[in-house]
């Protein structure tokens, strides 16, 4: 298990790819093939802009507080994992590799997470194929739009590597 150290969290207010709002993050949305979100309002930014994620990471809150409730019915797999705050957990890996190889079957996921889903989003980008969009939420802001390369894949396995393992 990783956790993110307090130093670090500066390093993630700056986003690997640029910030995106309204017509622009729907447009760009419907665009994204393969697609993984991660984030509640996200995943239902992409069920509002008629796109199902390839890959939706969800932890039925928005913003830590707020109920927040995607529609289930729309993933061909769903799965439940256990995931503390400012965390990556073993499951939360084993969830994600799993949720890859579904979706080279054609299939998609909808991961439940109990706990908190935000730093999901590295390994994604970090482990999924060159050319998926993963777009991850930023409260009050918009949603960061990451399309996978080289590039984007090094940023996000430079900060896994510095996270602590416990």
């Amino acid at each position: 298990m990783k956790r993110l150290q307090d130093g670090l969290r500066d390093a993630l207010k700056e986003t690997i790819g640029p910030v995106l709002t309204g017509k622009e993050l729907d447009d760009t949305i419907r665009a994204a093939n393969p697609l993984i979100t991660v984030g509640d309002v996200v995943t239902d930014t992409a069920l509002k802009a008629g796109m199902i994620p390839d890959i939706a990471f969800v932890d039925g809150k928005t913003q830590r507080n707020e109920e927040w409730n995607v529609p289930r019915d729309r993933w061909d797999f769903e799965a439940w994992v256990y995931n503390p705050p400012a965390t990556i957990t073993e499951a939360m890996s084993d969830v994600l590799d799993h949720a890859l190889a579904a979706l080279e079957q054609g299939m998609k996921t909808l991961v439940l997470v109990d706990g908190e889903e935000d730093l999901a989003s590295l390994p994604c980008i970090s482990r999924a194929p060159t050319g998926t969009t993963v777009i991850y939420g930023l409260p009050d802001v918009g949603a960061a739009i990451v399309v996978v390369d080289d590039q984007s894949r090094a940023k996000s396995n430079q900060i896994l590597e510095q996270m602590e393992e416990i």
